[in-house]
């Protein structure tokens, strides 16, 4: 069993019954070699604790990877995943997490790249600007 060597308060994004990001928060462990990055979307993914909440990521969303430098966290999609996406709410899903890894001290606004470049769009989603968080 790996060790925690930290814990991260965070506030994570989930939708309400009627479709809105509400903020869950939680106290995340992290452990040897996870990053407060990787613990938030970990987070996400795993769902809410309330059941009152559910997840803003569709099924077949995927984060290709992330990373932060300076202020800004920059979270790399694969456009692999569009076709699966097709009706999925992308627009929500981009903002919970963009919300979610805004919570974090350091993070002043998150980048959203397409196969690791800058792009104008993910699917529906202007990904053009950083989003601002916060």
């Amino acid at each position: 069993a790996e060790d925690v060597v930290g814990t991260l308060d965070v506030t994570l994004y989930f939708l309400n019954k009627t479709g809105e990001l509400t903020p869950e928060e939680r106290t995340l462990e992290l452990y040897e070699g996870d990053t407060q990055l990787d613990a938030v979307l970990e987070a996400l993914q795993s769902g809410p604790k309330s059941s009152a909440l559910k997840t803003a990521l569709p099924e077949k969303f995927q984060v290709r990877s992330l990373w932060q430098e300076d202020n800004i966290c920059y979270v790399n999609l694969p456009s692999s995943a569009l076709p699966d996406l097709a009706n999925a709410d992308l627009r929500t899903a981009v903002e919970s997490l963009a919300k979610s890894l805004g919570s974090l001290p350091l993070v002043s606004e998150v980048q959203f790249l397409k196969d690791g470049e800058f792009a104008r769009s993910y699917g529906p989603v202007s990904i053009a600007d950083p989003f601002p968080v916060g």
